[in-house]
């Protein structure tokens, strides 16, 4: 075997470290689209939990569970350990399967009857509008 002259690079020989490619611009392009890919998902990520907390005022309240908040804004509640000052009402009933438009109605009002406790109504859904679909939970004031 004969060393080359000088200023000549080797050949790969099987004595010779393999070279290491250089960095090619699309290598650097794969990774800005793989960081904008990411970037993307947690945008719609986030979108995904504004429109949830926007639209969806389930709470999963069961009866005997205690509530804070106002129930004139359904934003404002949230479940809540009834011993605690800011508990506002207990549920004593849950009416499953209505909709806004069937809690609205006169017969909606009926739902919490065989609920002796019940003083308040309180729909609990998907959505803002007459379709939403969701539970009629009936509230007493929480002692």
């Amino acid at each position: 075997m004969t060393n080359p002259p000088e200023g000549e690079p080797a050949e790969h020989t099987p004595y010779s470290p393999p070279r290491q490619p250089a960095r090619t611009k699309s290598t650097t392009k794969t990774l800005a689209i793989m960081v904008a890919v990411v970037l993307g998902i947690a945008a719609l990520g986030l979108a995904a939990l504004f429109i949830y907390t926007r639209f969806f005022t389930l709470t999963g309240a069961e009866v005997g569970d205690c509530l804070a908040g106002d129930i004139n804004k359904p934003y404002s509640i949230a479940i809540t350990d009834c011993g605690t000052p800011d508990a506002t009402y207990q549920v004593v009933g849950r009416v499953e399967d209505k909709t806004m438009a069937e809690f609205e109605s006169k017969e909606g009002k009926k739902a919490c009857a065989p609920f002796k406790d019940a003083e308040f109504l309180y729909f609990e859904g998907f959505g803002d509008d007459a379709e939403a679909s969701g539970a009629i939970l009936c509230l007493t004031r929480a002692s």
